[in-house]
């Protein structure tokens, strides 16, 4: 009987713990699966793929819009169609920031996302970079798949998120975030090590793709410090894409040959080009430098070279005619062709090129074409100061010509380096008289954004009618500017105060140019630190200002035009106040402010110009300059002429701008 007790009370212990066993196994299970369902439910919620879709779609959206503009068509059905182009940009905007919100929200949110889940954000982003170039969407992105790849030991998306993580922040430095230039350089070349060592084991396309990327912005960023004698890093990396380039070779059925082929040929064109430029750079004077010799690893015979290039010169291969500018730089280098002798070889190569029926693919090329063909032009003592200006203009209406045909192009921030790079080149830019210039800078900065343009010329007719008013008005604070000691030679120098300013309006958003696209554009709310770096277009204006006295003189009003009457605002490095052109840069503020201007995301300045009316009312005297906002306000006949220019005449003249300056794409 004891034992029948015991037994019973044994079992009851057991059938208790097994209940006790079940039911917290029960909830676990049930836990499990409720959070499995729950997040599941959630990524079929956020529908990842069909987010970037949208995303993308809504980018070609506003591509199309933008080339709109370039269409011809006449006013009326112009303005209408910029009207609706407005108002479906907003639309597009508020729909890019929820969709990005809501991606940002989910992985952001890191619970129990699956491996797979990382693996379609990564493709979806790097795909997305690829076509927008937008570097902030991508470095947020992919910061929150690296922790992942990092903690799993997935080497190969951890190398994608590497390379990623390395170009977007190059392109964030680019725009003037100078602490992301050794980061991004810490990514790249952990990927670059990576990708050399493991490249055979590649699974992925965008492996592929990206060693090649990463590369190319490697020697790029080498050949920036050749002053550190960085020189052998960058032969050491293009050797390295020489063993991938082999290996590639050897297998031909590769899905990626093809693209990878045509990225690295890019690439030691890239390389031996940057060889070149730096032999023919004072630098390179010293003989016993070591890139001399790597130079013979490329052309070990001229001879032979020119001989292969006789052979197929006449094929109109368009790689042809850059090995062609290449050799006879190399010619002239070795001391084998004169400065005259490059010169019309190379300006031969350039004209039968351009006359290429489909030209838009090789503008950039073409550009720098016309770059190396006025390097000899300047240097050789065989041709007068009038046939060199024959040639420099001739140089200069063929790239405002092809400023205004870069539709597919305007968006690469190449096209924008290749630009400055020629009208700053002091071989070209000397050329030229102080008009001729001025001519060139905008033709060639500002008109290869429109909308910049437009902006600025608006800014300019809205100035001419301020500075008219201010010297007939108020000449006393003009004294002891453009060097006039009284008011009465203020107002005998009138055309002189005129022309300053509109030179000073037309050209004081240049460093525009060499924000991102992205940035400029901003199909989507700026980030904090996107609006911040905007910023920087100041800084960037002032030093492309600076290649000669005759456009350094308005520096104050190219990097002072966001300041305050106060002294506040940015940059705070400029002191506005005990600035010699004070008032010139008062005035040039309210203007640029008037038009749309200063209104950079962080700022919450209305777009109405009732509301900025009422704005700069308010702010007189903090941020703008109570004389010029009393002066302007109390003349009814200039109010109202900025009120016609700012509201009814606004779209009207917008269209008389690109109706001059552009042409339509024949290839739309």
């Amino acid at each position: 009987m004891k034992k029948l007790r015991s037994y019973c009370r044994r079992s009851a212990i057991s059938s208790l713990n097994f209940l006790l066993y079940s039911i917290v196994v029960f909830f676990l299970a049930e836990s499990f699966f409720t959070d499995c369902f729950s997040q599941n439910a959630a990524w079929k919620k956020l529908a990842l793929d069909s987010k970037f879709e949208q995303l993308q779609k809504n980018y070609y959206l506003d591509l199309l819009l933008e080339d709109s503009l370039y269409l011809s068509m006449p006013q009326k059905d112009w303005v209408a169609l910029n009207i609706r182009r407005e108002k479906t940009l907003d639309q597009i905007k508020r729909e890019d920031d929820k969709i990005i919100d809501e991606i940002f929200s989910y992985f952001k949110s890191g619970n129990n996302i699956q491996a797979y889940q990382y693996d379609s954000l990564l493709s979806k982003t790097t795909q997305f970079y690829r076509l927008t170039q937008d570097a902030f969407i991508t470095e947020h992105l992919v910061s929150f798949a690296l922790p992942f790849y990092k903690k799993t030991g997935d080497l190969e998306h951890l190398f994608q998120c590497d390379a990623a993580m390395g170009l977007a922040l190059t392109q964030i430095a680019k725009e003037g975030d100078t602490e992301e230039y050794f980061n991004a350089l810490d990514y790249m070349n952990r990927a670059a090590d990576y990708g050399r060592a493991h490249f055979k084991e590649f699974r992925y396309v965008d492996s592929f793709d990206y060693i090649t990327r990463i590369y190319q912005e490697l020697l790029h960023s080498r050949w920036l410090e050749l002053r550190k004698q960085t020189i052998y890093d960058s032969y050491t990396r293009y050797s390295e894409l020489k063993e991938l380039d082999v290996w590639m070779n050897d297998n031909p059925d590769l899905a990626v040959s093809k693209q990878f082929r045509h990225r690295t040929n890019s690439t030691y064109f890239d390389f031996e080009h940057n060889i070149v430029e730096y032999l023919m750079s004072e630098k390179s004077q010293n003989q016993n430098n070591p890139v001399i010799k790597l130079m013979a690893k490329f052309y070990k015979r001229q001879h032979d070279l020119e001989t292969e290039l006789q052979d197929i010169r006449h094929t109109g291969s368009y790689s042809i005619a850059k090995n062609e500018v290449q050799y006879h730089k190399v010619l002239h280098y070795t001391g084998f062709s004169s400065a005259i002798q490059s010169f019309h070889a190379i300006d031969s190569i350039y004209q039968s090129m351009k006359d290429t029926d489909d030209i838009e693919p090789i503008l950039i090329d073409l550009i720098s074409f016309i770059k190396e063909a006025v390097y000899f032009l300047d240097i050789t003592d065989e041709l007068s100061e009038q046939e060199k200006k024959k040639y420099a203009l001739s140089y200069l209406q063929d790239l405002t010509s092809y400023t205004k045909r870069a539709r597919d192009v305007r968006r690469q921030s190449k096209l924008y380096d290749q630009l400055e790079a020629i009208v700053t080149d002091p071989h070209f830019y000397e050329q030229f008289s102080g008009d001729n210039r001025n001519d060139l800078l905008l033709n060639l900065l500002i008109k290869s954004d429109a909308e910049i343009y437009a902006h600025s010329t608006l800014v300019t007719w809205i100035g001419w009618n301020m500075m008219d008013v201010l010297i007939a008005q108020k000449p006393a604070l003009l004294v002891g500017m453009l060097g006039c000691n009284t008011q009465e030679q203020v107002m005998a120098h009138k055309n002189d105060f005129i022309e300053f300013f509109w030179n000073a309006c037309l050209i004081h958003d240049l460093g525009l140019n060499r924000m991102s696209p992205t940035t400029n554009l901003h199909y989507r709310s700026l980030t904090s630190h996107e609006s911040q770096l905007l910023r920087n277009h100041l800084i960037h204006g002032a030093s492309i200002i600076r290649i000669d006295t005759y456009h350094a003189r308005y520096n104050d009003q190219v990097i002072g035009h966001h300041k305050w009457y106060n002294g506040k605002g940015f940059p705070e490095s400029f002191d506005n106040i005990n600035s010699p052109y004070s008032t010139i840069n008062d005035l040039l503020a309210i203007t640029d402010f008037l038009e749309g201007g200063g209104d950079l995301p962080a700022e919450g300045v209305p777009a109405g110009f009732e509301d900025r009316l009422k704005e700069l009312k308010e702010q007189a005297g903090t941020r703008f300059n109570p004389e010029l906002v009393n002066m302007f306000l109390n003349h009814e006949g200039l109010l109202a002429r900025v009120r016609e220019l700012c509201t009814k005449e606004k779209q009207p003249l917008r269209y008389e701008i690109y109706k001059e300056y552009f042409i339509e794409n024949p290839n739309k």
